[in-house]
């Protein structure tokens, strides 16, 4: 299992992330924190990693903690996937709690990378640009993710900040 990466300073990193984000007119103000997890595809419930981020009221940090060990989960039940949009399900499924929203991206080494609080398209550039930091993916990996999930945000936010 490679683990190189994980000693980058991912809170830092995920910080920097947020408040760039909170730049942009189109980011939801009332979004100031994210919990950020990390696991490998193999052991998902053993997290290397796992962060509140910002300004986050305890209640909301319970609910997106468990959505982001959600996205970890699935994730890992989808070994060919790169994307937690292409297992996520946006319809209202009475035999579940919650909706199954992406923000988690698989990197080429297995390790899973899960953000929940933000909306889902900047957890998943939020985990993209602390996996391109932190040398667990390379930028073109990054941009495959949010090729497949439609992810506007990208170009919106690399455009202005860079990784």
């Amino acid at each position: 299992m490679n683990l190189q990466g994980l000693n980058f300073n991912f809170a830092e990193n995920i910080a920097k992330t947020i408040q760039n984000l909170l730049k942009l007119r189109q980011f939801p103000q009332d979004r100031r924190g994210v919990i950020f997890g990390s696991a490998h595809a193999l052991l998902p419930d053993t997290l290397l990693v796992q962060l509140l981020v910002g300004d986050l009221p305890a209640e909301r940090a319970i609910r997106f903690t468990g959505f982001m060990k959600e996205k970890l989960n699935r994730s890992s039940q989808h070994k060919d996937h790169t994307s937690g949009y292409q297992s996520a399900d946006f319809s209202d499924d009475p035999t579940r709690d919650h909706k199954m929203y992406p923000g988690a991206i698989t990197t080429p080494s297995g390790i899973i990378l899960s953000c929940s609080g933000a909306p889902w398209q900047c957890d998943e550039l939020i985990n993209a640009i602390a996996g391109v930091n932190a040398k667990l993916m390379d930028e073109a990996h990054a941009y495959e993710v949010a090729k497949i999930s439609k992810n506007e945000w990208f170009d919106l936010y690399l455009n202005k900040f860079g990784w």
